[in-house]
């Protein structure tokens, strides 16, 4: 199999492979963009569950990495990840949490890990940090359990600190 075929398969089935992941929760949606060379992450995933007081539902931006070399730990991933995330584009310019996800073709095994991390240090203080390396973590429920609390919590605070001028017009 030529190689241009080989990296065309493995990069079809990681994104595959995060779809199947990220939609265990079915309150997931998950919107491809596509070309991504335009845009430096490959699919947004939509929590549809509505959270009280938030007039937008939380997203994150997703990068899909595949390898066809076993990924045996998070060491292995995070080499992986670490190689992956120098010349990604869109930490520059997407304003909301980016995780990368990395798969091997062999066992179908997944991490993932912040490329741009949801923080909230305080009730008015959300950030995001852009991770100088990014530490990878393996794919299963509690982690990505972890994962969607991060980004609700993120989203509530930013809704605090974008529409403060409304909440405080409603108190008046």
């Amino acid at each position: 199999m030529p190689a241009d075929t080989v990296t065309h398969y493995t990069a079809q089935r990681a994104e595959l492979l995060a779809n199947l992941v990220l939609t265990r929760r079915k309150d997931v949606r998950i919107l491809s963009l596509g070309d991504k060379d335009d845009v430096g992450i490959d699919l947004i995933a939509h929590l549809m569950t509505p959270i009280a007081g938030l007039t937008a539902n939380p997203y994150f931006g997703v990068q899909v990495k595949g390898t066809s070399r076993p990924l045996e730990d998070e060491r292995a991933a995070n080499r992986l990840a670490n190689q992956a995330v120098r010349g990604m584009t869109a930490r520059a310019f997407i304003l909301a949490p980016i995780v990368l996800m990395a798969f091997s073709m062999e066992g179908d095994k997944g991490y993932w890990g912040w490329v741009m991390e949801p923080l909230v240090n305080g009730p008015n203080s959300p950030s995001l940090a852009c991770a100088e390396r990014v530490d990878m973590k393996e794919i299963n429920n509690r982690s990505l359990d972890g994962l969607f609390e991060s980004v609700t919590s993120w989203f509530e605070a930013m809704e605090k600190v974008l529409f403060c001028n409304k909440q405080e017009k409603e108190l008046k």
